[in-house]
């Protein structure tokens, strides 16, 4: 069988388990606007081997923190129904490896996004600088007291 009719096999299982569970179909449903095809394509886009965490939409966004951080009521759920549903369609070793993924997803998620202006740049010379300083205390004209209109 070919990877991707393996993939495809293993997002409908998994939309079948997460559909099948009143709970969890409530909630996606909530987090999909209703879109079940949305909620699919984000399924899609978490298994798919080359997808970083700056790619993932917000639905997917909000599947990956329900299955890693399994906070409240339906974290935990999520996880057992998810990844049971993976392991029976998948088998074990490729879960494993997904489970790995998704959990690597979940941590580059955690982690602030680095801007241009907080990384060090370099001047003309190639030498390390670090970005200007902030002003902390207010400019004179900001500060001073405000006049009557004329």
């Amino acid at each position: 069988m070919s990877a991707q009719r393996e993939s495809d096999e293993l997002v409908l299982a998994l939309i079948a388990a997460l559909r099948g569970h009143g709970h969890l179909c409530n909630v996606l449903t909530h987090v999909g606007l209703g879109n079940w095809r949305a909620i699919e394509q984000a399924i899609v886009s978490i298994l798919r081997p080359g997808t970083r965490a700056r790619e993932l939409n917000a639905i997917a966004r909000n599947i990956v923190e329900l299955l890693v951080d399994g906070r409240g009521v339906t974290g935990p759920i999520m996880r057992d129904v998810f990844f049971a549903a993976m392991v029976a369609e998948a088998g074990p070793d490729r879960s494993r490896r997904l489970k790995r993924k998704i959990a690597h997803l979940g941590e580059r998620m955690r982690q602030p996004a680095r801007r241009p202006a907080d990384a060090p740049s370099a001047d003309r010379r190639g030498a390390r600088r670090s970005a200007a300083p902030q002003r902390t205390e207010p400019r004179a004209q900001d500060s001073a007291p405000v006049g009557k209109a004329a």
